[in-house]
């Protein structure tokens, strides 16, 4: 796979006004510079982003008859059915909500499909088993329902209410509901289609505690903080991987601000559980080591699971589910396991694969529930979409992701008479299809992409802020890159580059990990930095790189902290 460094243009006279304005570093300016960040207001808005500059709730089209019908349930003490989703973003809406309403003293009960045994989305056995059954008046879908017609229209026949809050992409017509609040309605004025559904339900919040307000309904109960809840919201927000701007930016900060200071207990098992050490936590902890526990849960076994952590509200039942979890997590990366090493011996018998722009891979056994995380395993690997294909049912069931620059939505629909079902967003996917049916997909998949894609987006790209000198590396810097935070999809982590660096010593750390001291060889008695690579025990024979692309982060142990570059590629690799 060609890597490209590619190193982005700022424009020098918006970076030198930035740095007079804010007085900060140049480098800082240039980071912001290249985040499109361009006004000193702005800048100083995102480098310390408050709740209170969230656009109001009123901007997501049908949020009044969603609250208005919401809080006559509550106040009517209406059996109310929350409906959500699998993944980590689904159940964190679902707990968000719940939470909520059980604050409220709503009677309120909770159902998250089985993964294999009920699939995705709301469907018309859950108007008849969870709803009718349970005398439900009422249905909120969470990060789901958008799909649902069939389902929606069996509620309006049996008398069941519903509200639909959901950000994936809308079919048309939308499904009749009470109020379809989704920032992807091609008639949602908000342009928050980045949100997840966590961040919808978030905001349907704000906007039913207003409503409850204006009713009287707090007189003699206490209001809740809504800063409280955003611990689930910024879960939910880095785990579905949505760009991490705007209002998401807003929330995952103060998500982040909440669990460093007191988070709930189920939180607070999760970060003990994987390490996570306060007051530290940043959004990948919450991407690499916090989400992949809740989706465990759903992969492996039932997302209630989950739910139940994440609303516990003593330590002891925590404890305990936390510690289901992480046997789930374990299993859950030995199929991964097993799956990489399938997918990689296909490909080692079938090295015309290699030469294809798409992936596709079947397998018989493969478990549905790990599709999605190998599938981006490979697109890393490879720099194509994949898809992975499960037949173990009888029916092909699939999970699809991409790279920058190719619409995997766009792609699917082109093909779609080839699938029983498709859904997702430009980057991510799953699909349905008849077993004799995926070859054929594969031929159409390929020539669909390879007519629509730009071939660059097939280059990998080394997006290289800047680079630096190791003479500017220093303590102050890295308290403002800092601010940057946090880091993840749309907003990454600075990657930086240097030339001419000498390797002062090299040794292996963990299985295949390389721990390193480098020195500019340029810059006479030069400060040496401590480095480190992963996956990179070939290099331990180096003793000169031309240049390093590389992160910085601070490494704390035993409650010091020093700076540590993070190398992400050398010259030559």
């Amino acid at each position: 796979m060609r890597i490209d460094w590619a190193m982005k243009a700022a424009d020098l006279k918006q970076v030198s006004t930035l740095e007079s304005a804010l007085r900060c570093h140049r480098l800082t300016a240039r980071l912001l510079v290249n985040r499109g960040i361009l006004a000193p207001e702005e800048a100083r808005a995102f480098m310390a982003p408050a709740l209170s500059s969230l656009r109001p709730p009123a901007v997501l089209r049908d949020m009044a008859p969603a609250v208005q019908r919401l809080a006559r349930a509550v106040i009517g003490k209406e059996p109310i059915l929350i409906f959500g989703d699998y993944d980590a973003d689904g159940v964190t809406a679902a707990a968000l909500l719940h939470t909520f309403l059980v604050h409220c003293g709503a009677d309120v009960r909770v159902h998250l499909p089985h993964r294999i045994r009920e699939g995705y989305g709301l469907q018309e056995i859950h108007i008849g088993r969870p709803a009718l059954s349970n005398r439900i008046g009422l249905i909120v879908t969470v990060d789901c329902g958008c799909t649902s017609h069939r389902a929606l229209t069996a509620a309006k026949s049996a008398g069941i209410d519903v509200i639909v809050t959901d950000h994936h992409q809308v079919s048309d017509p939308l499904p009749e509901a009470v109020a379809v609040v989704n920032p992807c309605r091609p008639d949602c004025p908000s342009k928050m289609a980045f949100l997840s559904g966590a961040g919808v339900c978030f905001y349907l919040l704000i906007a039913l505690r207003q409503q409850l307000r204006e009713t009287g309904f707090w007189k003699g109960r206490i209001e809740p903080n809504l800063r409280d809840y955003c611990d689930l919201v910024a879960l939910g927000t880095v785990a579905d991987m949505v760009p991490l701007q705007q209002e998401n930016r807003i929330l995952v900060r103060a998500g982040l601000d909440v669990l460093n200071a007191a988070p709930r207990p189920g939180m607070a098992g999760l970060m003990s559980a994987a390490g996570v050490g306060r007051p530290w936590a940043d959004a990948e902890d919450l991407a690499f080591r916090l989400a992949p526990r809740i989706n465990a849960a759903g992969r492996m076994a039932h997302a209630m699971a989950a739910f139940r952590l994440l609303t516990a509200t003593d330590r002891s039942s925590a404890r305990r589910i936390t510690a289901l979890l992480d046997r789930l997590n374990d299993r859950r990366r030995e199929k991964e396991a097993q799956m990489l090493a399938q997918a990689q011996e296909t490909l080692e018998r079938k090295p015309e694969l290699g030469r294809r722009r798409t992936l596709v891979l079947s397998h018989s056994q493969w478990p549905e529930g790990i599709l999605g995380i190998v599938a981006s395993r490979l697109v890393r690997k490879f720099h194509r979409p994949v898809v992975l294909i499960s037949t173990r049912s009888g029916t092909g069931k699939g999970s699809a992701r991409s790279i920058p620059g190719i619409d995997l939505h766009g792609a699917l629909a082109r093909v779609s008479d080839s699938l029983d079902r498709f859904g997702g967003h430009a980057m991510a996917a799953g699909i349905t299809i008849a077993a004799g049916r995926i070859e054929e997909f594969e031929r159409r998949l390929e020539e669909a992409v390879c007519r629509s894609a730009d071939p660059a987006a097939f280059v990998k790209t080394l997006p290289i802020d800047a680079e630096v000198s190791f003479s500017e590396i220093s303590e102050p810097l890295m308290e403002e890159i800092d601010a940057l935070r946090p880091f993840g999809e749309g907003n990454p982590q600075p990657l930086l580059m240097a030339r001419s660096i000498d390797v002062v010593s090299a040794k292996p750390a963990g299985t295949d990990h390389l721990r390193l001291q480098l020195r500019q060889n340029n810059e006479a008695g030069g400060r040496t930095f401590e480095a480190i690579r992963f996956g990179a025990g070939s290099l331990l024979r180096r003793n000169r790189f031309e240049r390093i692309a590389f992160q910085l982060r601070w490494n704390r142990w035993q409650g010091r902290r020093r700076l540590q570059l993070v190398i992400r590629a050398v010259d030559e690799e």
